[in-house]
């Protein structure tokens, strides 16, 4: 994910997300995080537990993201980019890379 550009901030928490210079125009986004640093970015998404039952409704297919109900986004499972949409990637219980166990929030 590294060599993508994706930077990993582990151990952090979300404080807050601002619009930059107050520019609710400009589609880059702030996000200060609990140790008062932050990281800039042009789109956030945050997912918390969900199961490839509820993907349907996110009208993935219009973003070119192949998925099932049985496994979720099909991912590679070393990267966790997606198999069909390469700027995209899935993690935990909505993606193919969790197999053989019960699909409850992890």
């Amino acid at each position: 994910l590294a060599d993508d550009g994706v930077e990993m901030q582990l151990g952090r928490r979300m404080v807050e997300v601002v619009c930059r210079n107050n520019d609710v125009d400009n589609n880059a986004k702030m996000v200060v995080l609990d140790d008062g640093s932050t990281v800039v970015a042009d789109a956030l998404l945050l997912c918390l537990g969900r199961q490839p039952s509820s993907l349907a409704r996110l009208g993935l297919e219009a973003a070119g993201v192949d998925w099932n109900l049985k496994e979720g986004i099909l991912v590679h499972p070393h990267s966790l980019r997606s198999k069909s949409a390469s700027h995209v990637f899935a993690c935990g219980d909505c993606c193919s890379a969790v197999q053989g166990r019960n699909r409850k929030a992890i």
